[in-house]
């Protein structure tokens, strides 16, 4: 069954959810958790995103945010391959072998909340 269509406009106020593929974990370790934080900040730098709560649990990530340029997707697409490439060029080649499978996060969830 297809998706509904994710309907984007200036100033929406989104609920994000994400989760690892198979459920797998996205953070690791606090390092993790500092490097999405980072990833997050330059894309809300480049999308002019706005974010109003997040949390951060060991297989998926909550947000709540405004979107003033209506440009979700696109900073999504984005943001889940910057933040995904840079995952596994870090744990790649770690001595830990469940780090050592390259990791992928799945398609975002998104709920407007006007």
């Amino acid at each position: 069954m297809a998706r509904k269509l994710r309907i984007e406009y200036p100033g929406a106020i989104c609920h994000v959810m994400n989760r690892g593929d198979r459920r797998e974990a996205i953070f690791h370790d606090d390092r993790d958790r500092e490097l999405f934080l980072a990833t997050l900040g330059e894309a809300c730098g480049k999308a002019d995103w706005l974010v109003h709560a997040y949390c951060l649990m060991g297989n998926h990530f909550h947000r709540v945010m405004e979107t003033p340029k209506g440009n979700l997707v696109a900073g999504m697409k984005w943001f889940l391959g910057t933040y995904t490439a840079r995952l596994n060029r870090r744990h790649l080649g770690s001595a830990n072998d469940d780090l050592r499978t390259p990791k992928k996060i799945g398609a975002a969830r998104l709920t407007d909340q006007d």
